[in-house]
């Protein structure tokens, strides 16, 4: 028998070698490991090769050099290209398919999705004879699509319907699949990859009309009035005056979907449907698809007037007329379909599927073989003792976790650095206990942070950890989350590296207590002391704050007649007494030559501030000792309270500092309380 040739391109042969472990049951795989090779392979076996997997990175000739090879050799429509890479960046992947490449597969990868992967390409290219380009307009016009369904259904969720927010995806979902396999049977619909994406994204804004029917009528558990019901059947109507108004900033073709959806998905085939009694293909075929697949949700759906119907009753009733009539193309894709629909919805919804009947479905040919090659097997222990060597050399501590497993592997560093074993089973309940990740380590290692994401991977932290030494030490921790390739990506497990950073954490400490402080006295400078006075500000406030704007009389005089080395070190007195005077909760700074600041909050009231500035005049009031002398030395302080003076630094400051003029004019030596 001639299998397919499937020809698989990428350098590293071990790349290669689990590809073809995936596909070799169901085709011929021919191998390649440069991109002059693979172009030779190509036009050597033209009319057999099905599908060309393509890595981007390769000598001679890259990834993009043998698509636009293949581009020039006419041969775009007749190969399909899927590329693979490491890198899943926007721009990355739009060129690839600006390129002419059918699918993008990024690592790591599940064997099964591949394979189907590449199953469901060579089917589609077999009867379809090419899957359309995906060029950069098309892509600024999906993003508009999606910009206005963003703000579309954001007006939806505020009116709350009351149904479902799976509701609408699930309606996108059936609405998509029957729009392919109509595009199948039936072609003379014309109906394109773009046009199938178009009109699934405008099927969540079929019941938009909703907004305007009362919460009342919408969720009221038993049957409806006439009148309510009525109301009811005005939102097909309603919506489409709605996007009436809204479509002039929207792309015609798109919009026309929208409105026909919309104002059309409750006609029927047989005319029996509202708002306007239209009757078979006079309903836009787009209204038809969605209105079957409202139907299908409606059915299998909770509502607050019913119970769930089982997916086969839903599908009886559906062909046995009990819920309206249909177009019977789409009944002939909806039976196509209906196999696969139950288990497709079910994982939309979040629920372990269930198989309808039989036991799961028969794996794809060749899925049933255990063996691996031996080829492949040594290939394998060759990079295990690889990252092996690697780990041992590295400083810092490489950790990987399986979900499925539930098993988290360290490398041999961490027995070296922390407590605990290599390798921990059941992490999923050991993990807070570990205490490696910190409080919230289920969420950093388990893939439950809500930052963490397919489309963002990675999460970094820093944290303090206890080392085997009992020594606290800063680490930093990188997780980078790996996802299935599956329309709806699990949550596979993660790699990531524990890093010390003691050093950089303690010198950037240093830095910045440099940069905060004066440098002669240590106190805070005026930046720092205005910096962390807001902050104290910004918090939850207790009881009273006072500030001080306080200066040393006559210290001109004192540089003048002693020098201003001496000058020097009466300042770096004046701090040590005020350090030893002022609780480790105050804070205390130099703004500049002879003028000092302190910040007081938590005061029972005003006299227990002006108290302790009090104190602060007698304590230096002594005079500075030298030798068995006394220096004469006094200080005049203003005193400004929060929030009485104000609730921002500068004000406090300002005011302060006209307490402490009137302070100085009125003896010196002495503190005076701002009174306005």
């Amino acid at each position: 028998m001639n299998l397919p040739i499937a020809v698989i391109a990428d350098d590293v042969e071990l790349n290669r070698a689990i590809l073809n472990e995936v596909l070799r049951k169901e085709y011929l795989v021919l191998e390649a490991a440069d991109g002059r090779e693979t172009l030779k392979i190509v036009e050597k076996y033209r009319e057999r090769v099905a599908i060309l997997l393509l890595d981007i990175v390769m000598p001679v000739l890259d990834g993009f050099q043998v698509l636009e090879a293949i581009n020039r050799l006419d041969l775009e429509d007749r190969i399909p290209v899927i590329m693979i890479s490491a890198e899943n960046t926007e721009d990355l992947i739009l060129r690839c398919y600006e390129l002419g490449a059918a699918d993008f597969i990024s690592r790591p990868f599940s064997p099964n999705i591949v394979l189907r992967r590449v199953n469901n390409i060579v089917e589609l290219y077999r009867h379809k004879g090419r899957i359309e380009k995906l060029a950069a307009s098309q892509n600024r016009k999906l993003r508009q699509m999606n910009d206005f369904m963003v703000n579309t259904l954001s007006n939806i969720v505020e009116f709350r319907s009351g149904e479902s927010s799976m509701h609408v995806r699930r309606i996108r979902y059936i609405t998509e699949q029957l729009l392919k396999a109509l595009s199948f049977r039936y072609k003379e619909y014309g109906l394109t990859a773009a046009g199938i994406e178009e009109i699934s994204t405008a099927a969540a804004l079929h019941d938009i009309g909703k907004i305007a029917v009362p919460e009342q009528i919408l969720n009221k558990p038993g049957p409806l009035t006439p009148e309510e019901f009525a109301i009811v059947k005005t939102h097909p109507l309603k919506g489409a005056q709605l996007l009436e108004n809204i479509h002039r900033h929207q792309d015609w073709t798109y919009y026309r979907y929208c409105y026909d959806i919309c104002r059309y998905h409750h006609e029927r085939w047989d005319g029996g449907g509202y708002p306007d009694g239209l009757k078979g293909n006079e309903i836009p075929l787009s209204a038809q698809v969605v209105s079957l697949a409202d139907v299908y949700d409606a059915l299998t759906s909770r509502r607050v007037y019913k119970p769930a119907f089982s997916h086969q009753k839903a599908i009886a009733m559906i062909r046995n007329g009990d819920c309206g009539a249909f177009n019977p193309r789409l009944l002939e894709c909806l039976m196509e379909i209906e196999k696969d629909l139950a288990q497709s919805v079910k994982t939309l919804n979040g629920e372990r599927p269930e198989f309808l009947e039989g036991g799961p479905p028969d794996p794809p040919a060749g899925e049933e073989q255990k063996d691996i090659s031996s080829r492949t097997l040594a290939l394998l222990e060759q990079e295990r003792i690889k990252y092996q060597a690697l780990a041992s050399l590295s400083d810092e501590v490489l950790f990987d976790y399986d979900y499925a497993s539930d098993t988290l592997s360290f490398s041999e560093k961490y027995g070296a650095v922390f407590h605990g074993d290599l390798i921990v089973r059941n992490a999923r309940s050991k993990v807070k206990s570990l205490e490696i990740f910190g409080r919230n380590g289920d969420e950093v290692l388990l893939g439950l942070n809500k930052s963490l994401s397919p489309k963002n991977p990675v999460h970094r932290t820093r944290l303090q950890i206890e080392t085997i030494q009992k020594e606290l030490r800063w680490f930093e921790v990188t997780v980078k989350s790996l996802w299935s390739a599956d329309p709806i990506p699990r949550y596979l497990g993660c790699l990531g590296k524990l890093a010390d950073v003691n050093k950089e954490m303690h010198e950037k400490h240093l830095l910045k207590e440099k940069a905060d402080k004066d440098f002669l006295t240590g106190l805070y400078n005026r930046n720092a002391f205005q910096r962390l006075v807001t902050e104290r500000l910004r918090e939850e406030r207790k009881g009273i704050g006072a500030l001080f704007f306080a200066d040393l009389d006559d210290f001109k005089q004192i540089n003048d007649s002693r020098g201003h080395i001496f000058g020097d070190e009466v300042l770096k007195y004046t701090a040590v007494k005020m350090k030893g005077l002022f609780r480790s909760t105050d804070i205390v700074g130099r703004i500049g030559g002879d003028e000092f600041v302190v910040f007081l909050n938590n005061l029972q009231s005003e006299e227990d501030g002006a108290g302790k500035a009090r104190k602060l005049c007698r304590l230096l009031g002594r005079g500075y000792p030298l030798n068995k002398t006394i220096v004469p030395l006094s200080v005049s302080v203003g005193i400004a309270f929060c929030p009485k003076d104000g609730d921002d630094c500068e004000a406090l400051l300002l005011k302060a500092d006209r307490a402490l003029y009137q302070a100085k004019a009125d003896g010196k030596g002495r503190c005076i309380v701002y009174r306005g």
